[in-house]
C-alpha cells in the first residue's frame, strides 16, 4: 500500500527539526499519549500500516499537520468540505492539496517532485527580496538541478496502482534494449497490471517473467518494486 501518511509524517517532523526521540516525548508531555519512536520509524517506513484514529490525531497535533492533507494521504478526500474560491493558500498547500499537471507533460506532479517545487518557489522569493547577485543563484540553481534528475529517472520508472495497492515498474533496460517505444511499454505494462495484478501480490521476491506485446522481459521483483533485467525467451511468462 502507498505510504504518503509516513511520508508526510517524515517530512513534517524533519522541518520542524525533531529527532524521533522527541517527537515521542512531546507527544507524551503535551498529549498524555505513549507513542514510542521505534513506532513512529516503522509509520514513517511504512513497515506500520494502519495506525488508530488517536495516534494519527496525535501525530496531527504534535506535527501540526494539514488536517486536508491526511485525509487525501488515507483516502478520505469524501470527508473534505467543498472547494471555497475565496479561499486562501500558502504555497506549500496550494501545491500539496491539488493535483498539479506537469508542465508539456500528461502526468501529475509527484510527491517529491512537489517538494522541489515549494523549494524552488520559497528560495526564488528569497532571493528577489535583495538585488540579485550571481552567487544567489547558487541555492535556485541547485533546486533547478534535482528536479531535473527527478524528471530523467522518472522518464524511466512507472508506478501502477491495483486494487488498494501499486507496483513501481522501472524499465530503464526496457529503453535501452526493446523494440518497443515508450508509449508501447507503458501501455503494455498497464495491460499486464490489469490482466494478472491478483498473481503479482501474491507472488514473493523473485525474478519473474513479463510478456510485454511479442517480447518475453525477465524482471527482478523485490515487495513492490519490479525491474526489468533482459530478454528471456525460455521461461513460460507470468
Amino acid at each position: 500500500m502507498s505510504n504518503e501518511f509516513g511520508s508526510i509524517l517524515k517530512r513534517e517532523r524533519q522541518n520542524k527539526g525533531l529527532s524521533l526521540a522527541k517527537l515521542s516525548q512531546v507527544i507524551l508531555k503535551e498529549l498524555n499519549v505513549s507513542l514510542n519512536a521505534s513506532y513512529i520509524n516503522r509509520l514513517e517506513s511504512g513497515e506500520q500500516q494502519n495506525p488508530s484514529f488517536t495516534i494519527v490525531c496525535a501525530l496531527c497535533s504534535a506535527l501540526d499537520l494539514d488536517i486536508n492533507e491526511i485525509f487525501r494521504a488515507f483516502n478520505y478526500e469524501n470527508l473534505i468540505a467543498d472547494y471555497d474560491q475565496d479561499s486562501e493558500f500558502t504555497i506549500e498547500e496550494l501545491i500539496r492539496l491539488h493535483k498539479v499537471k506537469v508542465p508539456d507533460g500528461n502526468g501529475l506532479l509527484g510527491k517529491e517532485e512537489q517538494e522541489i517545487i515549494i523549494n524552488i518557489i520559497q528560495t526564488a522569493f528569497r532571493i528577489a527580496k535583495n538585488e540579485i547577485t550571481f552567487d544567489q543563484l547558487s541555492p535556485l540553481l541547485h533546486e533547478l538541478q534535482q528536479l531535473h534528475e527527478i524528471l530523467k529517472r522518472q522518464e524511466e520508472v512507472m508506478e501502477v496502482d491495483f486494487q488498494n495497492n501499486y507496483f513501481v515498474f522501472n524499465f530503464k533496460a526496457l529503453l535501452e534494449q526493446s523494440m518497443l517505444s515508450r508509449t508501447e511499454i507503458v501501455e503494455a505494462i498497464n495491460e499486464q497490471v490489469k490482466q494478472k495484478g491478483s498473481k503479482l501480490l501474491d507472488i514473493k521476491d523473485e525474478l519473474i517473467v513479463f510478456s510485454l506485446n511479442k517480447e518475453q522481459w525477465l524482471a527482478k521483483k523485490e515487495q513492490s518494486r519490479i525491474t526489468f533485467v533482459s530478454k528471456h525467451n525460455a521461461i513460460v511468462p507470468l
